[in-house]
């Protein structure tokens, strides 16, 4: 049995010049690649970008932010279960 999170979770095509991914990795990161190439004839152009971000770090800085203390348990919760924490 494969995990939930194996491989990219999404993936698609840019027409005929390029590709995007989106994976999710179990330490909460998220990573966006996005990649194209189009021949002008006489100029090849290429761009490969690529984003990694922190999920939870983001999250609790979003959830600090508020008064409530039910988003900072949600975070802590989630990030127990998945056992980011100790």
């Amino acid at each position: 049995m494969t995990g939930i999170l194996e491989g990219k979770e999404v993936e698609g095509k840019i027409g005929d010049v390029g590709s995007y991914s989106i994976d999710a990795t179990k330490e909460g990161k998220v990573l966006i690649a996005l990649s194209v190439e189009k021949d002008f004839g006489g100029a090849l152009v290429k761009s490969v970008n690529s984003v990694e971000a922190d999920l939870f770090s983001i999250l609790e800085k979003v959830v600090a932010k508020t008064e409530a203390k039910w988003d900072d348990a949600v975070v802590a919760q989630l990030k127990a279960i998945l056992g980011l924490v100790g």
